[in-house]
């Protein structure tokens, strides 16, 4: 069984985390199969756009950092999970399902595919400082029958 490294989820940079800067976070800038991650309110859709959610983290003014950000809906009232702390794990299940799908990508291939077919016509006006590359759609990474 061989083994492979998926992309890198984390949460987003440009602050202080509990009086101490998050070195890891800062690491990721810029590696190409690093995902940051913020949560939305809700699942968005075109008729019922979501937003960020008022706990969560956002892209911020660096684009290093807006070019690999991806939101995600996290309804804590079902799960009793909240934030960033679930959107990681759900990113993280999206990049090993697609993974699953296209066997020989490579992290960088299925970091890209996750960016690539984020939505941003789900989003309460959208904004790159805000919601990076837009909401994850699992079913759009998934479509393709090949990824590059």
């Amino acid at each position: 069984m061989s083994r492979r490294r998926l992309a890198t989820i984390s949460v987003a940079v440009g602050g202080v985390t509990g009086g101490q800067q998050d070195y890891l976070d800062l690491a990721l800038v810029g590696k190409a199969s690093a995902i940051f991650v913020g949560a939305l309110s809700t699942n968005g859709t075109t008729s019922n756009k979501a937003q960020l959610a008022w706990y969560s983290n956002y892209a911020g003014s660096n684009t290093a950092v807006q070019s690999h950000f991806l939101v995600v809906g996290v309804t804590g009232d079902k799960t009793g999970l909240y934030g960033t702390s679930f959107a990681a794990p759900i990113i993280s299940g999206y990049a090993a399902i697609i993974g699953s799908k296209f066997t020989s990508a490579t992290p960088t291939q299925i970091t890209n595919d996750l960016l690539n077919t984020a939505r941003t016509d789900t989003l309460v006006n959208y904004n790159p400082s805000v919601y990076g590359k837009g909401e994850a759609s699992l079913s759009r990474a998934l479509a393709p029958v090949a990824i590059r």
